[in-house]
C-alpha cells in the first residue's frame, strides 16, 4: 500500500509546473514559492512539493492542481468520485467510518461532507449546459415502445428545515400541529423505457432537493423527454405519479403533448385545479385510473398492452 502511495506521488508531481514565470490566460505570473501539500487519492493521502505562482496580490494559483484535476480541495478525481458515491449512500460519518475500515482512503467526516456542496456549487454554476452534455449521451433502446416518465416528492428532514418556527406560526394561527414539520419534499422522477412485452430496458433517474413546486426536477425532467420524444415520436407515453395536485399538473400537461417540443413539455405554472380529486378519496382511486389515450395513470401494467 506505501509502495502505491509513492507511485503515485511521483505520478501527481510530474504535473507540477516549476518555472518563474508562466502565462495563464494571457496574463503573467510569477512563482511565489515552492512547498508540499497534502492531496486525497483512491490509494490513500499522498505528499508532493508544488509550485505557486501569483500575479501581483492576487491569491495564488497552483497549475499542478489545475492539471491534476483537483476537486474541494485536495481531492483527486477519482478519490472525489469514490467520496461522493459513498456520501450518496451512507451519512459521512458513517461514510468515513467504513473507509477507514476497509483502508486506503479515509477522509475525515467533515471533509466528506463539504465534498458534494462543493461539487453541487460548480454544478449548478454550469447546469443547463451540462444537462445538455448529458441528454446528447442518452441512448433510447431500439426495442423500446414506450417511454414513462414518473414523478414524486419525498418529504425528508432537513437540518434548516425550521420546523420550530413553522409549528409556532401554525400554533398562532389556530391551526394544529400535529404531523411533520420542516419536512420538505424532495423532488424525484424517473424516465424509463419498455419494449412490446413491458420489460424495461433503462432507466433515467433525477433528484433534487426541495424546491417550489418540484421545479428544479421537473425543468429537466421535461427537457429530457422532448429530446427522446424528437428523437422517437411514435413511441407511447406513460404518467405515473400519485394522487398529489402538484404532480399532475405537470403530468397532464406532458400527457397533452402530441407532437413535443421543450416548449410544450416545461411544467406548468397554472394554478387550474387538477383532473384528479384530492385527498382520501384520490389515494384509493388513483391506482384504478386507465390508460388515457396513449399515456397511462398510475398503472404500470398497461405498459405491457
Amino acid at each position: 500500500m506505501q509502495a502505491e502511495r509513492e507511485v503515485l506521488a511521483a505520478e501527481l508531481e510530474r504535473l507540477d509546473v516549476n518555472c518563474p514565470q508562466l502565462l495563464i490566460a494571457g496574463q503573467r505570473y510569477h512563482r511565489a514559492l515552492r512547498r508540499s501539500e497534502t492531496y486525497t487519492r483512491a490509494a490513500g493521502p499522498v505528499t508532493v512539493m508544488r509550485a505557486l505562482s501569483r500575479r501581483g496580490r492576487e491569491a495564488a494559483v497552483v497549475p499542478l492542481e489545475w492539471r491534476a484535476g483537483r476537486v474541494a480541495g485536495q481531492f483527486t478525481p477519482r478519490a472525489a468520485r469514490q467520496g461522493l458515491w459513498a456520501v450518496a449512500h451512507l451519512t459521512p460519518q458513517e461514510a468515513a467510518g467504513r473507509f477507514r475500515e476497509v483502508g486506503n482512503l479515509s477522509p475525515s467526516k467533515s471533509r466528506l461532507d463539504r465534498l458534494p456542496k462543493a461539487c453541487s456549487a460548480q454544478w449548478e454554476a454550469r447546469r443547463q449546459a451540462f444537462e445538455a452534455q448529458l441528454r446528447e449521451t442518452l441512448r433510447i433502446p431500439a426495442t423500446a415502445v414506450t417511454v414513462a416518465v414518473s414523478l414524486a416528492g419525498v418529504m425528508t428532514p432537513l437540518k434548516d428545515g425550521a420546523r420550530r418556527p413553522k409549528r409556532e406560526a401554525a400554533l398562532a394561527d389556530g391551526k394544529r400541529t400535529k404531523g411533520p414539520a420542516g419536512y420538505p419534499a424532495v423532488g424525484c422522477a424517473t424516465l424509463s423505457f419498455y419494449d412490446a412485452e413491458g420489460a424495461p430496458w433503462s432507466t433515467l433517474r433525477r433528484a433534487r432537493m426541495p424546491a417550489p413546486k418540484k421545479a428544479t426536477v421537473k425543468t429537466p425532467l421535461a427537457t429530457a423527454l422532448a429530446a427522446v420524444l424528437q428523437q422517437r415520436p411514435e413511441l407511447r407515453r406513460g404518467t405515473l405519479a400519485d394522487g398529489a395536485k402538484d404532480n399532475w399538473t405537470s403530468a397532464m400537461s406532458w400527457q397533452r403533448a402530441r407532437r413535443s417540443s421543450t416548449s410544450t413539455l416545461l411544467p406548468s405554472t397554472s394554478s387550474r385545479p387538477s383532473r384528479l380529486p384530492m385527498g382520501k378519496t384520490a389515494r384509493r382511486r388513483a391506482p384504478r385510473l386507465r390508460p388515457i389515450g396513449t399515456c397511462c395513470a398510475m398503472n404500470p401494467t398497461a405498459l405491457r398492452r
